[in-house]
C-alpha cells in the first residue's frame, strides 16, 4: 500500500470446475475488512462517482473504499465539551454506535443548572451511528451546568462553566 493506494486481485469463477470458485460476470462484488476480532462492510465509490462494484473478466476496479460513517463506533459516549470554562457558546461531542448490526438509537442530551432543573433539551430522538457536535449558547450569567447523555443503557454526565 503506498500513500493510501491499494491493489488487489478479485478472482473469476473457474468454468472448468463444478463448484462456484470466484466472481461470474456481471455479479456484484462487496468488500470486507476484517480486524482480527470483526468483519466489517466496505462502502465502493468508482472513480466516476458511481457506487458499488460489478464483476467484469480482466477489469480493473479504480476508486475508493471506506467503512460506513458510524460503523467502527463500538459504544456511546459523552466525549466532550469545548471551550469549558466557555463564554457564550460550548461545542458537545457525542457518539452513537452500531450496537449487533443496530446503527439507530433514541438518546437524549440535556443541560441541567446545579439545582437538577431542566434549562435546554440538546437533543431527543433517534440518531445513526457517528460522531455529532452539538452548539449551546449557553445560560444567562455566569454558572456551573451539568450536560447528560441518556440512550439504551447508557447514562453520563459532564460539568460545564459559563464564565463572563
Amino acid at each position: 500500500m503506498l500513500h493510501g493506494y491499494a491493489a488487489f486481485p478479485v478472482s473469476g469463477d473457474d468454468p472448468m470446475t463444478k463448484q462456484k470458485d470466484g466472481a461470474a460476470g456481471s455479479e456484484a462484488v462487496s468488500f470486507k475488512i476484517w480486524d482480527g476480532g470483526r468483519e466489517y462492510p466496505m462502502e465502493y465509490h468508482s472513480g466516476a462517482g458511481t457506487s458499488g462494484a460489478i464483476y467484469k473478466e480482466d477489469a480493473l476496479f479504480m476508486g475508493s473504499l471506506s467503512v460506513p460513517a458510524g460503523l467502527l463506533i463500538s459504544k456511546f459516549d459523552l466525549s466532550r465539551a469545548w471551550p469549558n470554562p466557555f463564554r457564550g457558546s460550548v461545542k458537545i461531542c457525542f457518539d452513537v454506535p452500531t450496537i449487533n448490526g443496530i446503527s439507530g438509537h433514541e438518546i437524549s442530551i440535556a443541560i441541567f443548572d446545579l439545582n437538577g432543573s431542566l434549562v435546554k433539551q440538546l437533543a431527543k430522538g433517534k440518531y445513526q451511528a457517528g460522531h455529532y457536535v452539538l452548539n449551546w449558547q449557553g445560560g444567562s450569567g455566569s454558572g456551573a451546568y451539568i450536560v447528560q447523555m441518556k440512550a439504551a443503557g447508557f447514562n453520563k454526565r459532564m460539568k460545564l462553566v459559563r464564565v463572563r
